[in-house]
């Protein structure tokens, strides 16, 4: 039987400062009880950019390091790339704008080592330091990247769709047995952040196909990592564009059904609309009902569009 080993991957764009940040909280790592290495991959046009920026901070990570270059855009690439060139018999991941405890590496694969699961995620605290406005919600926050659906190590599969509507994980902080990522075909390269767009769904459709294949997901609290919370992201503006593009995001990852659809998903989004009216008229909902219908129906304006575009575009 192979020796299990660790691969961390960290998928990065253009944030040389951010992926610093990663590499340094890397390099301050428990020993998780097995081999492991690193692999960057840089996401961009300009080959060579990140070997030079991070030189000092990968020399001082006390494992292996490899830095590739993906030209093909896009995170979901990214983190293909990075598990083709994984070595490990398990992969983990950081994002390059996290900064991880010094026990995140050993927590995170503890419960894939001991075989009780075969992916697991994380804990993404949003910087404690960066002073939050007002009207940033705990369920607006979800949106930029604040994971935390459970006190205690939990199957997600089990978990009320009250908390999660379906399991998933965030890439910022999780790992996966290479076996598993196999079976789930890897990230669909048509969800994820690209092009500057913020999509998302990407971790969703892979833990989709992971329990489709039966494979065992847990959350696990204790690996923690703290994720930047840049002055740009604390915008309204920029949340409606966060949130359009979930909207849209909805709608490719279930693009396969709702394209074969009579009305390509536009009734859909009618429905969900409805739904949001009904919420807001009752008590389960997460702030007053006026700020939450108007960040819903940008998300679900979003999921129009994509059905609209599809049913335009197959009269044409």
């Amino acid at each position: 039987m192979t020796a299990p080993t660790i691969t961390v991957v960290i998928p990065t764009h253009r944030r040389p400062q951010s992926l610093n940040g990663a590499l340094r909280g890397l390099a301050e790592q428990a020993d998780p009880g097995v081999v492991w290495d690193v692999v960057v991959v840089d996401s961009d046009a300009l080959p060579g950019t990140v070997a030079t920026s991070a030189r000092a901070a990968l020399d001082a990570l006390p494992v292996p390091s490899s830095v590739v270059v993906e030209p093909t855009l896009g995170a979901s690439n990214a983190r293909n790339r990075g598990v083709a060139e994984a070595s490990g018999t398990i992969v983990a991941f950081l994002d390059d704008d996290v900064v991880p405890e010094t026990d995140w590496l050993a927590r995170i694969v503890e419960p894939l080592l001991a075989g009780r699961a075969d992916a697991t995620g994380g804990r993404v605290v949003l910087d404690p330091a960066v002073p939050r406005p007002r009207w940033l919600t705990p369920w607006l926050a979800a949106y930029l990247s604040e994971f935390d659906p459970a006190p205690d190590e939990v199957d997600l599969r089990t978990i009320s769709t009250r908390v999660l509507s379906e399991p998933y994980v965030l890439t910022a902080n999780a790992a996966f047995t290479t076996e598993a990522l196999a079976d789930a075909g890897g990230f669909d390269a048509t969800l994820g952040t690209r092009a500057g767009v913020p999509f998302g769904n990407e971790e969703l459709r892979l833990c989709r196909q992971l329990v489709a294949a039966e494979r065992r997901i847990r959350y696990v609290p204790a690996a923690r990592v703290v994720h930047e919370l840049p002055a740009a992201r604390l915008r309204r503006s920029y949340l409606a564009r966060r949130l359009y593009a979930q909207g849209r995001s909805d709608w490719m990852l279930d693009r396969e059904v709702l394209a074969g659809s009579r009305s390509a998903g536009v009734r859909r989004a009618l429905e969900l609309f409805g739904s949001d009216l009904r919420v807001a008229r009752g008590q389960d909902r997460p702030v007053h009902p006026f700020a939450w219908l108007r960040w819903s129906f940008v998300r679900r304006a979003g999921f129009l569009r994509e059905a609209s575009a599809c049913l335009v575009g197959r009269r044409r």
